[in-house]
């Protein structure tokens, strides 16, 4: 998995990335950008990029 891909996912569905953690991709909250309150396209927190919230579902 190349790093530029890793430093997107939340820490929950990066761990859930290694055999046996894979049902933390359960408690991930990560689901939307939260912008900073009143910072003009400045995120506080960014979106999970995994791959099983972008589907629609979980893994």
């Amino acid at each position: 998995m190349p790093i530029s891909e890793m430093t997107s996912l939340s820490t929950e569905c990066l761990l859930a990335t290694r055999p046996g953690y894979t049902d933390l991709h359960n408690s991930c909250h990560q689901l939307q950008d939260i912008p900073l309150p009143h910072g003009i396209g400045i995120l506080l927190q960014s979106r999970c990029a995994c791959s099983c919230h972008r589907s629609g579902g979980r893994a």
